[in-house]
């Protein structure tokens, strides 16, 4: 009768001891490995975010405008026409400090209108856009990016500071800066957009005008 008694007490703390084990499994919390990789995670996700968001680059680089500097602009307006592309309502623009047309071809004849109260000539010099500081160059013919210049002077007969040819031994379809230079001192810029002889022919002002504001 002992032997049965202590058999049955064997088997009743076995049976309870696999309850407590059975028990502990189940309510067992998430190890903390487990936690360190979900928020590995999440910070991982955070900074590619953040990579997208960098700024574009050449954000002042705006076609039509032309840029001005020092506190009190020397030239206040200007307007460019051109003798092979657009009709005559496309060239005849007002003279101000946008929408100024900046999109020619190769070997086409521009005309210069500027607002300038000066006696001294307007050097324009030609060169190819390289984001430079404007203000603090010296200009010349040797410069890196120089391409060619033009002086320009009022014409009373023609009421304009005269035409300049974008010859194609000079000049390749490509961007450009177009500096005004007075006495050795840059006072404005723009961006000029040159294309293939022909490639602009067939293009209706509204198609140009679109051109002139999205190089």
């Amino acid at each position: 009768m002992k032997k049965l008694i202590s058999s049955m007490l064997a088997l009743s703390m076995v049976a309870s001891v696999s309850a407590c084990s059975l028990q502990s499994t189940e309510t067992m919390p998430p190890t903390s490995a487990t936690t360190t990789i979900e928020e590995t995670t999440i910070e991982t996700t955070e900074e590619t975010t953040e990579a997208t968001t960098e700024p574009t680059e050449n954000p002042n680089l705006i076609g039509g405008k032309l840029f001005t500097f020092g506190e009190t602009p020397v030239i206040t307006g200007l307007t460019l026409k051109g003798d092979i592309v657009g009709t005559e309502d496309f060239n005849k623009r007002t003279i101000g400090v946008e929408d100024i047309r900046c999109v020619f071809e190769l070997n086409e004849h521009i005309e210069f209108n500027i607002q300038y109260e000066g006696e001294q000539a307007v050097c324009v010099y030609v060169l190819k856009h390289n984001n430079n500081n404007f203000e603090t160059l010296e200009y010349s013919d040797e410069m890196s990016n120089y391409v060619t210049d033009w002086e320009l002077h009022y014409d009373e007969d023609t009421m304009n500071f005269g035409t300049r040819s974008l010859d194609a031994e000079d000049v390749t379809p490509a961007l450009y800066d177009f500096v005004f230079v007075i006495d050795g001192k840059a006072v404005a810029v723009l961006y000029v957009k040159v294309y293939k002889e022909g490639e602009l022919k067939e293009k209706s002002d509204e198609d140009l005008n679109y051109m002139i504001h999205n190089f």
